[in-house]
């Protein structure tokens, strides 16, 4: 029994692991844009961070929890949605 528990917690942690590398990994290339190529860029690549890739991060992690149904994921696109599941998505 205590082996099948472990295995669950280190899985749950593996996922929640990967859930903050696949929200903080684009930041410094963001910070690389930023002082090679301008803020306007920088503006350009934040937007497409928060507007589209945050999304579907989002998506991907409540998917693989079983939270949400693939009918519900559009309308994390729509401004704050994902903030009725951010208990789910930060310590689920």
């Amino acid at each position: 029994m205590a082996t099948s528990k472990t295995t669950v917690m280190a899985t749950k942690w593996f996922n929640r692991i990967e859930f903050y590398l696949l929200c903080v990994i684009p930041i410094p290339a963001l910070q690389m844009v930023n002082l090679t190529l301008g803020s306007g860029f920088f503006l350009a690549g934040l937007l497409l961070y928060v507007l589209w890739y945050r999304p579907f991060v989002h998506i991907y992690r409540l998917r693989k929890l079983g939270v949400i149904e693939e009918a519900e994921a559009w309308r994390f696109f729509m401004p704050f949605y994902a903030n009725r599941y951010m208990r789910e998505l930060w310590l689920g």
